[in-house]
Formats: structure tokens, C-alpha cells, sequence
């Protein structure tokens, strides 16, 4: 409890402080609203429209070929900017890790002459939608069907020749391919120290229910054909390639074999480069 004189100097006090500062409530600045927070405005991001298409199609002229593989694959397109490619490059090289390109597939079950596959906002896209592409490109479809090898660039699939397209986001745009390549088998040179072999494998033919076959392609070092080279007996090197490699580089290595010079630098020996494509797996 406060008592009388406690109160005369609190009364007093305030007196003294009002007659300083003036009115404690006058001087207490009136509250501000609090700021209200308003989004930037932002750019409008461009519409995407729902009709730009690639249409890829087997003419009728060229129906031979399509051969007796069947119908049933996946189609894919590639496409890359003018700048990526270096000279004598294809779409069809994709992928380019260095600056990955557009690239656009869908499934087929029954693909025949004449008919055509559409490939819109439903396709399987990298690293946009289609109609997300602007500007001017090369442009390559192939038809994979070979479940049997790595990769889309196989034997029996189907291409495309390169064209230049050109897409804007601002409207729809719609473009045609025609499929007028089969891709033949591999090439295996003939060279005096080169030699080739497959066998088919009944081991694995039974699990896969089909034909598979081994190859191996095997380079020769010099004097392997003389009889009278001061050297009759050679060491065996085996070679799995890596990614994208296959037994046909076994060329390369008989050719450099073959190169004077090269003993010097490089091992005479047996060179057996074996095929890593095996019921479609790098095995």
C-alpha cells in the first residue's frame, strides 16, 4: 500500500517530467500499420503450346527396309544446335556430355510402311517438352528395334537422313521425318593380321530363349606368319572395350601392329578384343 507522501512525490514527479518533455502521451508517436508485403511482379512465363509435334514416318517406297525384325521398337529423335555439332557429326552421335541436346522418344508396337508415329507432349523428353524448344536445329529419328545390341546405333534399325527444322515457342510448329536408312552391319575390314570369329553361345542362347552370338575380333603382331621370325611364341592380351566400344576395334590395334615403328612402343603380342554386347547388355 502506498501511503500519502509516497504519493505527493510520484505526483510530483510526473509534474516535473511533464513540464520537461511535455505531454508523455503526445510525444508517444501514433503506431504505423505494419508494411504489407507485395510480390515483384514477375516475367510471364511463355505458354506452352500443346501442338508442336514431330512426325516420323516409314514411306511406302521404302518398305524393303523395314525387313523381317518386326514393327515393334521405340522411336527417337534427336536433335542438335548448329554449334554443338563439330564437323562430320550427326544428331544421331547423341548423347553429347559435353552440351547435351534435345532428345524425344516413344514406344512402338507395330510400325509398318506408311504408317506414321507422333511424337507430341506425351513423349519421353531431355531435357525439355518439345514445345519448350526455340530456334534452329538438325534433326535425326531412328527407329531402335534391335534389343539385341547397346546403343541405337545397330544393325537393322532404322534412320533418318539429317535435316535442319526450325521451332518457336510463340506458335505451334509441326515437322516430318521420313525413315529411308537401314543400318547395315558392322564393317570387318580384312587385313593380313586380322582375323575374325563368332560362335554362337548355347549357354546363353537357352536363357535367352534366341541365338546369341560371340565375336571377338584378334590382331596379329608381326612375324606371327613367318617361320623362320626369331620369335614363334606370343604373349595374349584380352580387351573388353568400355562404354560404346565393340570387338571391331580390334582394326585399329592390327593396323597399328602393322605400323613400322610401333614395336618400340606398343606390345607384340596377340591381341584378342572380345564383343561386350550380349543379349543387349554390356556383359
Amino acid at each position: 500500500m502506498l501511503t500519502p507522501d509516497i504519493r505527493r512525490v510520484l505526483h510530483m514527479l510526473a509534474v516535473a517530467y511533464t513540464g520537461m518533455y511535455g505531454s508523455a502521451v503526445a510525444q508517444v508517436p501514433s503506431a504505423q500499420p505494419a508494411p504489407v508485403a507485395v510480390d515483384a511482379p514477375r516475367p510471364k512465363a511463355p505458354a506452352i503450346p500443346v501442338k508442336d509435334v514431330i512426325r516420323v514416318t516409314l514411306p511406302k517406297e521404302s518398305a524393303a527396309i523395314l525387313g523381317t525384325e518386326g514393327g515393334a521398337g521405340r522411336m527417337i529423335v534427336f536433335l542438335a544446335a548448329e554449334s554443338t555439332l563439330q564437323p562430320g557429326d550427326e544428331p544421331l552421335d547423341a548423347p553429347f556430355f559435353d552440351d547435351p541436346q534435345p532428345m524425344y522418344s516413344v514406344a512402338v508396337s507395330d510400325f509398318a510402311p506408311g504408317s506414321t508415329v507422333t511424337l507430341g507432349a506425351d513423349a519421353i523428353a531431355f531435357p525439355e517438352p518439345i514445345a519448350m524448344l526455340d530456334g534452329t536445329y538438325r534433326i535425326q529419328a531412328v527407329f531402335d528395334r534391335n534389343q539385341t545390341e547397346r546403343g541405337h546405333i545397330a544393325p537393322g534399325n532404322l534412320v533418318s537422313a539429317v535435316s535442319t527444322v526450325a521451332f518457336s515457342r510463340d506458335h505451334p510448329d509441326v515437322h516430318d521425318v521420313a525413315l529411308t536408312i537401314r543400318m547395315p552391319e558392322p564393317d570387318r575390314p580384312q587385313e593380313p593380321n586380322l582375323r575374325w570369329f563368332e560362335m554362337k553361345s548355347a549357354l546363353l542362347s537357352r536363357a535367352a530363349g534366341r541365338d546369341v552370338m560371340m565375336r571377338a575380333g584378334v590382331a596379329l603382331p608381326t612375324g606371327w606368319d613367318d617361320p623362320n621370325f626369331r620369335r614363334r611364341m606370343f604373349p595374349a592380351i584380352y580387351v573388353v572395350p568400355g562404354f560404346g566400344g565393340r570387338y571391331t576395334g580390334a582394326s585399329g590395334i592390327a593396323h597399328m601392329l602393322a605400323t613400322p615403328g610401333t614395336r618400340e612402343v606398343m606390345p607384340q603380342a596377340v591381341w584378342i578384343v572380345l564383343d561386350p554386347d550380349l543379349n543387349g547388355n554390356f556383359a
